[in-house]
């Protein structure tokens, strides 16, 4: 069968399910889908769309979290939560394994118990993981004390592209 939700009925909870066929009508609804191991999405806007596998377009792991952009209906902002994934002395979200930027990842929470949440603008492959020396790929506020952010790739901006806002800050263009 085929999951199908009609626009506008918002706040449907999908818990530890495997889903295939799906439709998503019209303007979309929110959903919230949740792995009781791993973690959950709590999309912030009505996701829409069709698609033939919707367990392959969201996966939820232990300390990942998945979303195929390629589907425009579901690549909407959300708030994640990542369960057990343990404790860290300076905690970051961290998007395709570089640090997040904060235009992308805002409000990250330790909410004890190795559980931690934040919101995102969009999808891609999201984790956290201990804040030590960060390879950065995109403008970021450089927030954390005696840590070496180290560029993997040319970045250009027309504007303030990195902002300093803590001590012994190294930033390293290599």
């Amino acid at each position: 069968g085929t999951l199908y939700i009609k626009a506008g009925n918002h706040g449907t909870n999908l818990i530890d399910q495997y889903i295939e066929n799906y439709t998503f009508t019209g303007g979309g609804s929110t959903i919230n889908v949740k792995n009781s191991f791993g973690g959950e999405i709590r999309f912030l806007n009505a996701v829409n769309g069709t698609g033939t596998n919707l367990s392959n377009d969201i996966i939820i792991l232990n300390n990942s979290v998945y979303v195929n952009s390629s589907k425009t209906g579901l690549n909407k902002s959300a708030n994640i939560t990542l369960y057990n994934i343990g404790t860290y002395t300076v905690a970051s979200a961290y998007r395709d394994g570089v640090i997040c930027p904060s235009s992308i990842c805002s409000n990250l929470q330790n909410l004890n118990g190795g559980n931690y949440s934040f919101s995102v603008t969009g999808f891609s492959n999201y984790s956290i993981g201990e804040l030590n020396n960060s390879n950065i790929t995109d403008c970021i506020e450089l927030s954390y004390p005696n840590l070496v952010y180290t560029l993997t790739q040319n970045i250009n901006s027309g504007g303030t592209c990195f902002n300093i806002t803590a001590n012994n800050v190294t930033l390293n263009g290599n």
